[in-house]
């Protein structure tokens, strides 16, 4: 009867040290924070007439920047609401999301 709960107890911890080990690798490679925050995401070249008046733009994306004041409040919530309604009532990860989305793959 006993031998039941140290598996269960040993599954659990390869598995999490198993998820630790993957984690440590995968983010090896990540850039620093600091390079994060300064970082710009390629933009749009304007292309200018004679007269000094946009003429078109050129770009394999288009990126323009908007900062966050320039965004409706109606649009930020709604951004919100479809990715994560809890958004505000959790420090950025949601475990209980986690763990509904791992059962949701595992069936």
């Amino acid at each position: 009867m006993r031998k039941i709960p140290f598996i269960l107890l040993s599954v659990l911890g390869a598995f999490l040290l198993l998820s630790l080990a993957v984690v440590l690798i995968l983010s090896a490679n990540l850039p620093p924070v600091e390079a994060l925050r300064s970082w710009k995401p390629p933009l749009a070249t304007v292309v200018y007439d004679a007269k000094d008046r946009p003429f078109g733009d050129v770009a394999v994306q288009r990126r323009y920047y908007v900062s966050l004041e320039d965004i409706p409040p109606h649009v930020r919530q709604a951004f919100i609401a479809a990715e994560d309604k809890n958004f505000y009532r959790h420090p950025g990860i949601d475990p209980l999301a986690i763990v509904r989305a791992t059962l949701a793959n595992i069936r």
